[in-house]
């Protein structure tokens, strides 16, 4: 996969193996949107206690930070976004 294409991110492979699936939902959401077409390049989705996502990784952009909230915004869960802009 190409990792220079400005923009573009990646889900790491590793996952934990007891990933729940509200997680696997919120990264095959962020899979289909049209913005993260070419991967996810360092974003990483754990699940709190208290059943909310909490998004950390890198992007080039505030309006891709923004992107990756809404992609799995209808999960209905509450996001804590720590994406930072590079």
């Amino acid at each position: 996969m190409r990792t220079d294409i400005p923009g573009t991110l990646e889900v790491p492979m590793r996952r934990d193996l007891a990933a729940s699936p509200t997680i696997d939902n919120a990264y095959a959401l962020l899979a289909s949107s049209p913005h993260f077409r070419y991967g996810h390049h360092g974003l990483t989705i754990r699940e709190d206690a208290d059943g909310s996502l909490e998004i950390d990784g890198r992007v080039m952009s505030y309006f891709l930070k923004q992107a990756v909230q809404e992609a799995i915004r209808p999960l209905g869960v509450t996001i804590v976004n720590r994406v930072n802009v590079a």
